[in-house]
């Protein structure tokens, strides 16, 4: 039986000195009479602090493990079946941090998907109620569940950014069972509302059309495809087919085009 169990917790690193007293226990010497499991992970017994018919008290450090509870299973290596166990408690007390955002920028309007990576982010057991995401302090819910990669142990996270003003915000994320968090900023800015600014190259071309030309514009609301722009030159429109390319960003676009 085990009467006492010396710290009980630990974080995800182990590698704690832990001391277990016992009673009812076999008599061991030395520390190869002794055998202990974290779950299925063997560790070594550190010291027999003491041993008789009134108790057994032992020192071992532990491996490291994943987030949550461990059974832990002390059995003498010349009695099998005179077992004692008890539950051991890893404690995740990593800081999170960001890594990257994307956007950095998006309109005062919200409604666009924001991506977050983060380390120190949980693992591979990682659930949607793991994560709470807020902008400027509005909660925002995940757009997917939380997605871990195991070998790079990012933990990437998505969701719609809400309206808010025009200006820099902050987009703070916590991991709900330690309550540790971190943030980021995110720009929010004005949609267009004056006209654009173009710059065409070339300027001149045949009448015939078929011409490529560039178009850079500023002060352009961005656009994520050629459905969302109509071009016309001398009021003839150019077609959809004839968009060659396009590039937008809320601080600029770039479309190239064939001229009518």
């Amino acid at each position: 039986t085990v009467s006492s169990v010396t710290p009980s917790k630990s974080a995800l690193g182990g590698d704690i000195k832990i001391t277990v007293s016992l009673t009812n226990f076999a008599i061991v010497e030395a520390p190869s009479d002794v055998v202990v499991l974290f779950g299925a992970d063997a560790v070594m017994v550190d010291s027999v602090v003491s041993s008789s018919s009134e108790g057994t008290k032992l020192a071992f450090f532990n491996p490291p493990s994943a987030e949550g509870k461990r059974t832990v299973t002390v059995s003498p290596t010349r009695l099998p079946g005179n077992d004692a166990s008890f539950s051991f408690t890893y404690e995740d007390d990593r800081v999170p941090v960001i890594k990257t955002r994307s956007p950095d920028q998006m309109y005062a309007i919200g409604g666009k998907t924001v991506t977050i990576t983060l380390e120190n982010f949980g693992n591979a057991a990682i659930v949607t109620a793991n994560a709470a995401v807020s902008v400027q302090g509005t909660a925002v819910a995940l757009s997917s569940a939380p997605v871990y990669d195991a070998f790079t142990q990012i933990t990437t996270l998505t969701f719609l950014a809400p309206a808010l003003a025009a200006g820099v915000q902050t987009i703070s994320v916590k991991y709900v069972p330690t309550q540790r968090s971190a943030s980021i900023s995110i720009t929010y800015v004005a949609i267009p509302t004056t006209a654009a600014i173009a710059t065409i190259s070339p300027v001149t071309g045949d009448s015939t059309g078929g011409l490529t030309v560039m178009a850079k514009l500023t002060n352009f609301r961005q656009t994520d495809a050629t459905s969302g722009m109509t071009i016309s030159v001398g009021g003839v429109s150019v077609t959809t087919a004839n968009i060659l390319s396009l590039q937008s960003s809320i601080a600029s676009t770039l479309v190239t085009f064939k001229t009518p």
